[in-house]
């Protein structure tokens, strides 16, 4: 495929460039040590997080479709999963909101490749990160793990008022940066949020997989690690 001149390459924050897999289970394991849970039926992290994760997925795709707030998307996760260990404790469960928004921001690990190739992007390119997380969360993130400075443009779901994969947000950030679309990239490590997203709005893409299979996809490029971007930008 031949090479088209981008000005601009905008990035997902979460599991693409900021390691959300490994800093979560940090940030659980604190948390279950706070509030006593490893005594309360709760085997270790993995058990945590086996009846956590679908929680939160079904939650968080009632979130991207506007059927429910921030907040109670924020502490029914946890309400449902302790409720799962026979924990039926409101109050507690809105305390581990309170404590991930606090701790998870502060945790650090990015993908691997991650500075090295910002590095290389940024002395070609303008960056953007395009996110549809919280904004209490995703701008502490960003500036204590280093990112800040590469990305003169951040755009979060709240601050457009959309969610990815729905158009509005990239068109957001194109109206933001003033770019044309012919002239941007998107990277993500999401299939139907990132790489959906950007191709009905009409933008380049590029999946990272991190080894995973995901079979056909839109994506104008498809790669397995952050290091690729270097050999198609």
């Amino acid at each position: 495929m031949q090479r088209k001149n981008y000005t601009h390459i905008f990035f997902d924050l979460d599991h693409t460039l900021w390691d959300f897999d490994a800093n979560n289970r940090i940030t659980f394991d604190e948390i279950l040590k706070k509030h006593d849970l490893y005594n309360s039926g709760i085997k270790n992290i993995d058990n945590f997080l086996e009846i956590y994760d679908p929680y939160n997925k079904m939650l968080w795709d009632l979130y991207k479709k506007g059927s429910i707030e921030k907040n109670y998307l924020s502490y029914r996760r946890f309400e449902l999963t302790l409720l799962h260990l026979g924990i039926d404790n409101t109050e507690l469960a809105k305390a581990m909101a309170a404590d991930y928004i606090q701790i998870s921001p502060t945790k650090t690990r990015l993908k691997e490749g991650a500075i090295e190739v910002l590095e290389y992007l940024q002395s070609h390119y303008i960056l953007g990160l395009l996110t549809n997380g919280f904004n209490e969360i995703q701008y502490l993130k960003i500036r204590n793990s280093g990112l800040e400075k590469y990305f003169p443009f951040v755009v979060t779901s709240e601050e457009a008022g959309s969610k990815k994969p729905d158009t509005g947000i990239f068109e957001f950030i194109l109206n933001k940066t003033n770019t044309n679309r012919n002239e941007c990239i998107y990277i993500g490590d999401e299939p139907e949020t990132d790489i959906v997203g950007a191709a009905a709005a009409g933008i380049d893409s590029v999946l990272v997989t991190f080894g995973k299979y995901f079979g056909e996809t839109p994506a104008t490029f498809t790669i397995k690690t952050l290091y690729q971007l270097k050999e198609i930008l």
